[in-house]
C-alpha cells in the first residue's frame, strides 16, 4: 500500500481504542483508563504509540492526558499520510 492509498486515522479508530480500553479495564481492573488507552493503542498501532511514549502527550501515567494522547496519535498518523 502506498502513502497515497493509506487511510487517514479517523474517529472510528479512536472509538475502537476507547471501546477496547473499556474491555481491557474489565479484564484488568487494576489498570487505570490512561494505562488501558495507551496499552490498546500500542497493541493496534505500536509504531505510533511508541512515538508518544514518555512525551508530554503520554497518558499511561496521567489520565488527564487521554484526549491529548488521542489527538497526538491522530496527528502523527495524518503526518504519515501526507
Amino acid at each position: 500500500m502506498t502513502k497515497k492509498q493509506t487511510k487517514k486515522f479517523n474517529k472510528e479508530q479512536i472509538n475502537r481504542i476507547k471501546k477496547l480500553a473499556e474491555v481491557r479495564m474489565k479484564k484488568y481492573p487494576q489498570w487505570r483508563k490512561g494505562q488501558a488507552i495507551f496499552n490498546v493503542a500500542f497493541e493496534l498501532y505500536p509504531y505510533l504509540a511508541d512515538q508518544l511514549r514518555g512525551t508530554i502527550h503520554d497518558c499511561f501515567h496521567r489520565d488527564d492526558l487521554i484526549d491529548e494522547f488521542l489527538n497526538a496519535l491522530e496527528r502523527l498518523e495524518d503526518e504519515k499520510v501526507q
